[in-house]
């Protein structure tokens, strides 16, 4: 299913407002086929696009012109991106370099995922949580929903850049008592993404992040921009299963932390979350 899920896995949420938006349609088909084979020669580095300098490449383009249409004015974008379907622990985009060195987890503006190719066995979910008070017992950055968000070709999520995220591989490896991998060719487990964070201050962008090299041919490709925003498609985010205290099968996901204790939050490495097993399976399979 290419459905979006919303679950509210907490009674006690915060007003999400545009905390998470979800675009289909943003990228036609030709576009995207574009854009993932310069997603594919330019390899898995960062890459820092200032806008004031203009794109010098075709993702350069495809970033201006959604970002354009979307009214966001931050002059940094930091990008990267993905071919495979990989498991992708739970985490909020920071300022890398600045972390390593022992400087403040300094979050970017809005972060995005722009899904260019999809195999045909990869539902391969973006989950995001949205922020919360943490009255039940639970960490306040995953007190909120949980917003299940399966990739799509063409399809751009857009959301707050301090929230937790993850990507499941298996689908259901937080509920599973075991892990049965997965492998095979690229037509059925590919998922090739853009992944691209704006940074609000023209003075700081990302430390240690350069800009990839222009790419010849270029310059104002129509086929690298985005659609007009009235053709897109915004997903409905306001439905979900109810938490799992109204009487769904109870369990516990163990869901793994990325990086370093103070970017974790825990001394562990996972986080157990009591949840509605059946909804949440729901969502993710």
């Amino acid at each position: 299913s290419c459905q979006i899920m919303k679950l509210v896995l907490s009674l006690v949420v915060f007003a999400s407002g545009h905390a998470i938006q979800v675009f289909d349609g943003v990228f036609a088909p030709p576009t995207c086929e574009a854009l993932n084979v310069a997603a594919n020669a330019r390899g898995l580095g960062h890459a820092l696009y200032t806008r004031s300098v203009g794109p010098r490449t075709a993702l350069e383009h495809a970033f201006e012109s959604f970002l354009s249409e979307v009214d966001d004015d931050s002059p940094h974008v930091e990008y990267w991106s993905r071919q495979e379907w990989k498991h992708i622990e739970a985490h909020a985009d920071v300022d890398e370099a600045l972390a390593a060195g022992g400087g403040p987890l300094r979050y970017p503006r809005h972060a995005h995922v722009l899904y260019l190719d999809v195999g045909s066995r990869v539902r391969g979910p973006t989950c995001v949580w949205e922020a919360g008070r943490g009255e039940d017992g639970r960490p306040p950055r995953f007190a909120g929903a949980m917003t299940v968000v399966p990739a799509v070709a063409g399809r751009v999520l857009r959301f707050d850049g301090s929230l937790q995220h993850a990507v499941p591989r298996p689908a259901d490896v937080w509920l599973a008592p075991f892990v049965i991998s997965q492998s095979g060719p690229p037509e059925d487990f590919g998922r090739s993404v853009v992944l691209f964070n704006c940074w609000p201050e023209a003075e700081a962008p990302p430390h240690e992040v350069q800009p990839d090299e222009p790419a010849a041919g270029v310059d104002a490709a129509s086929i690298y921009r985005a659609a007009p925003r009235a053709q897109w498609r915004p997903a409905d985010l306001s439905h979900g299963p109810p938490p799992a205290s109204s009487g769904g099968r109870a369990a516990t996901m163990k869901l793994w932390l990325l990086g370093e204790r103070e970017r974790r939050g825990s001394v562990e490495r996972t986080l157990p979350l009591r949840v509605d097993a059946d909804a949440v399976l729901a969502a993710l399979q």
